[in-house]
């Protein structure tokens, strides 16, 4: 289960965010796997977050293998971090942020929320410049106190 969506950040630049959710032992990922590789060229940031369900502290398993090679072969960056879901018995790292460019991540990290899920918020400050809007100045008349004399020499001017 996954989303992407387009965000536009000015004229140019455009980044393309997914979310995605892996259900425990589903297998491969191809059909997100071949909807990344074809929305992903046509961006300039790709942003991927989400809970794979893979332990990517278990570097032997087929599941680490295919996650990280999926990522490596879309140019993609696995950002660190510690395990984001915890039981009684176990501390995995299910939760993942890849991103195109790790260079313009200024922050990224996790927050526990024991209260509500045995995972941690994972979250992430990506380094864009939104557009500055362009000023518009208004010019208008208060027709509250309008000096005829004066708004008809303007209208005849014009």
């Amino acid at each position: 289960e996954y989303l992407f969506i387009e965000i536009n950040l000015s004229g140019v630049d455009v980044l393309l965010l997914g979310v995605c959710y892996r259900p425990p032992r589903a297998g491969r990922l191809l059909d997100f796997e071949n909807s990344l590789l074809n929305l992903m060229f046509r961006y300039s940031h790709v942003l991927v977050m989400g809970d794979f369900n893979s332990d990517l502290l278990s570097t032997y398993t087929f599941e680490y293998r295919q996650l990280t090679t999926l990522f490596h072969s879309c140019n993609l960056s696995i950002l660190p971090l510690e395990p984001t879901h915890h039981t009684a018995e176990s501390d995995t790292l299910l939760d993942l942020i890849v991103v195109s460019d790790p260079n313009l991540i200024i922050h990224h990290g996790q927050l526990p929320v024991p209260a509500i899920s045995k995972h941690d918020l994972i979250y992430c400050v990506y380094a864009i410049k939104a557009p500055k809007p362009k000023i518009k100045y208004i010019k208008y008349r208060d027709f509250k106190k309008i000096n005829e004399a004066e708004f008809l020499s303007d209208v005849h001017q014009t």
